[in-house]
């Protein structure tokens, strides 16, 4: 098949989902949290899914007689990352986020309103500082004060 093997196209893969959980965990890529809350914490077992998966002759043959063990490893990955995308725990989730959901639902609910309206959030969630000063603009607001209660 034009000289791409199957595996390079699972490694290819793999590493690709690796790369985009990394990404998330470290904050790099911050827009996918607004955009599609818990989905990145499961990227990086299924990215080592891909790649076992594309050493699975070698692995099972240095397994001999225990190849069985690779059902076990696909298990255990496809198990975290279910688990990543359902109900990630919170020691995962970066600080920023952690910080954005300890928030009251009304001044929670007021930070997703401005980032669905346009509003320039990047620049609130560049620091801890710049965070928790968009926090305290959103709690003085005079509509979140009295929900406040």
């Amino acid at each position: 098949m034009y000289g791409i093997s199957l595996n390079l196209i699972m490694q290819i893969f793999g590493a690709f989902f690796i790369a985009m959980g990394v990404a998330g965990l470290l904050s790099i890529y911050k827009n996918w949290y607004w955009q599609s809350r818990q989905s990145i914490y499961g990227y990086i077992p299924f990215g080592l899914i891909f790649i076992v998966s594309s050493f699975e002759t070698q692995i099972r043959q240095q397994l001999g007689p225990n190849g069985w063990l690779v059902i076990v490893i696909y298990s255990i990955l496809f198990a975290i990352g279910v688990w990543g995308f359902a109900r990630p725990p919170q020691f995962i989730r970066p600080g920023w986020i952690r910080q954005i959901e300890a928030q009251p639902k009304n001044v929670y609910d007021t930070m997703v309103k401005e980032v669905k309206a346009g509003v320039n959030w990047r620049q609130n969630v560049a620091s801890p500082e710049a965070l928790a000063e968009w926090i305290r603009t959103i709690r003085s607001h005079p509509s979140n004060m009295a929900k406040k209660k």
